[in-house]
């Protein structure tokens, strides 16, 4: 047992690093609104996307075009990797939507920020929760 840490070590110094009251009251290092031109280029990608018949779990930059918010999308994408490790993107009107706009929509933002992966054996991209 001769590698055994005996005390604590020290502070850890990253982004990564944060006390929750310290996130509170510095809400526009991890809070994104959209605006209106915003949210209507998520909708018409979406129903573009969507009329094509293309399957979600393919989706790319190319399918979902979002040239007003890319540079939005790289920043929120960087805090996520090499930041604070979360976000809050707000703005879109999510009750709004079909199930399969709002999936759309999310699988959309997701081809800016990651590649996609499967969520259960299946292989499925996207599923829906509620209330577990």
């Amino acid at each position: 047992m001769e590698n055994v840490q005996k005390f604590p070590p020290q502070t850890l110094k990253s982004p990564s690093a944060w006390y929750g009251q310290e996130m509170a009251k510095n809400t526009d290092i991890w809070l994104t609104y959209l605006s209106s031109k915003e949210v209507s280029e998520h909708e018409t990608a979406a129903e573009n996307f969507q009329s094509n018949g293309q399957d979600l779990g393919a989706m790319s930059q190319e399918d979902f075009p979002l040239p007003l918010l890319m540079a939005k999308l790289e920043k929120l994408r960087n805090n996520l990797m090499h930041g604070i490790g979360f976000e809050l993107l707000r703005g879109l009107p999510v009750k709004q939507y079909s199930q399969r706009m709002a999936a759309a929509i999310f699988c959309g933002i997701g081809a800016y920020i990651g590649l996609p992966r499967s969520q259960n054996t299946a292989g499925r991209h996207c599923q829906r929760k509620t209330d577990l």
